[in-house]
């Protein structure tokens, strides 16, 4: 008994190329290497097929070559929105810190740091100096009543060597103008 394809010979036909006649889901999973729910899947996605339910093997590699294309074009796009809105924001920050520099309103990274130290270092020495007040009351102190009527003294003091030194920071910051002026 001879096989379908002995038969198309035996019967005066050539055999059907590639090129003429479709191909089955089956044999078009093997072409490809892959399985034929991975044929039927891509049917349901729109890989062309014929009425017949045949596939022609270039179009079919055609239709795969642009899904392919349309993934990678889907994947990078939010990359390349996102960055283009990053750049945009960076543009934007730095026009506002040019802005605000015209403005006066930005010290210095060195004059800022001057004057934090400046700032750390007088209250310090408020500190340090008020407290030097409180130490022979705070050894004295005999009873919990004592040692916290110490430390609201303590507080009161420091925050009144705070303003006193805040006081002379900002007259300071009044004269300086008036210095450069000069």
């Amino acid at each position: 008994m001879a096989t379908s394809r002995n038969t198309s010979r035996a019967r005066g036909r050539a055999p059907r190329r590639a090129t003429d006649a479709g191909t089955n889901a089956t044999d078009l999973a093997k072409l490809l290497g892959v399985t034929r729910e991975a044929v039927r899947l891509w049917t349901n996605d729109g890989c062309p097929r014929r009425d017949d339910g045949t596939y022609l093997v270039a179009e079919v590699v055609t239709w795969l070559r642009e899904r392919d294309r349309r993934a990678l074009r889907d994947e990078t796009a939010p990359k390349e929105a996102q960055e283009r809105a990053r750049k945009m924001r960076i543009d934007a920050d730095r026009s506002e810190l040019a802005y605000r520099q015209e403005l006066g309103e930005l010290l210095p990274l060195a004059e800022f740091q001057q004057q934090i130290e400046t700032i750390v270092g007088g209250f310090a020495a408020v500190a340090s100096g008020q407290l030097a007040r409180f130490e022979k009351k705070i050894v004295a102190a005999q009873t919990p009543a004592d040692a916290r009527r110490i430390t609201e003294q303590i507080h009161a003091a420091l925050m009144a060597g705070a303003r006193a030194f805040a006081d002379r920071m900002e007259a300071d910051a009044d004269a300086e103008p008036e210095d450069t002026a000069a």
